[in-house]
């Protein structure tokens, strides 16, 4: 049997000892996260640099006015399995890689539809890539490249790009999986103030804290924006507004709302309004559980 040289058996066993290290370390680890908002999902799938004392991350790692991507290795890839606007710019479905420029008080956020590129590897300017402005603001140091959603509404969500001392936010906003607006006409006979009443034949206790009734109350809808709305005096959450969301014919769900903005839709209780030559005269409220009758409401003016 043939044996190697020494110094080619040393350095062979150094090779061999030495791949699982390099296997395993990465110095850019990689990451994913994911939100969906209605129906609608948005994936960014990255890479995550650190600083290493590198500071400042802009300016020095990233030069200003340098298109880069956010990340490292492969490009950073954003996903949407649904259309919908990043900072009031529509965006069709499907995955993109991103791109950004850089500038003290401003991020121009570029998305190419070629979803698999080396970092390295910017690509030239065509006319299917889709170019976003988005202010840029100063923060603590975030050593961890990093992409959050910290706010998530009921018609989008913030996408927050974090790293060094800046911070870029990418507002998106979904399609409604439903119909919110209700034409003028349909909207005329609900408008109004009603006097409500608790006649579930239930204990109240089965509701969650936040949506139990006061036994007795008022309840006045207004139409406005192509929207039935209005505040809700038996809640015990006194600061949410309720919403009207047309499902038929003088049937809605209720929607809740604070400062004007939809949070969530309930898709366990209906309302089922009585009209009569045009007007609402009343409603009963039903909850899907069994069916039953939770409260109802008579018209008062």
């Amino acid at each position: 049997m043939k044996t190697l040289p020494p110094a080619l058996l040393a350095a062979a066993v150094l090779m061999i000892g030495a791949a699982p290290v390099h296997a395993q370390v990465r110095g850019s680890e990689h990451a994913l996260v994911q939100q969906t908002v209605d129906g609608t999902t948005i994936t960014v799938d990255y890479s995550r640099p650190q600083i290493r004392g590198r500071t400042p991350a802009f300016g020095r790692m990233v030069d200003f006015g340098h298109e880069w991507t956010p990340g490292a290795n492969w490009a950073t890839i954003i996903e949407f399995d649904k259309p919908v606007k990043m900072n009031g710019r529509s965006i069709e479905a499907g995955r993109y890689s991103m791109w950004m420029t850089a500038q003290p008080d401003e991020f121009e956020i570029m998305l190419d539809p070629t979803d698999s590129i080396f970092h390295t590897m910017r690509p030239a300017p065509h006319d299917a890539q889709i170019r976003i402005k988005a202010p840029a603001t100063d923060g603590p140091e975030v050593e961890v490249l990093t992409f959050s959603f910290p706010v998530v509404r009921g018609n989008g969500a913030e996408l927050l790009f974090q790293w060094g001392a800046k911070n870029v936010v990418m507002d998106i906003e979904v399609e409604p999986t439903q119909q919110l607006t209700v034409d003028a006409e349909t909207a005329a006979p609900f408008p109004g103030t009603y006097h409500v009443e608790w006649v579930a034949p239930f204990p109240r206790e089965v509701l969650p804290p936040a949506e139990r009734f006061k036994q007795e109350s008022t309840m006045t809808l207004a139409y406005a924006d192509e929207i039935i709305s209005g505040w809700w005096d038996n809640l015990e959450v006194t600061d949410t507004e309720v919403m009207m969301v047309p499902m038929g014919e003088a049937i809605f769900h209720p929607g809740w709302m604070k400062n004007g903005d939809l949070f969530e839709t309930d898709m366990d209780l209906w309302f089922e309004f009585t009209v009569e030559n045009g007007v609402a005269t009343g409603f009963q409220v039903r909850l899907g559980l069994n069916d039953a009758i939770v409260f109802a409401g008579t018209r008062v003016e």
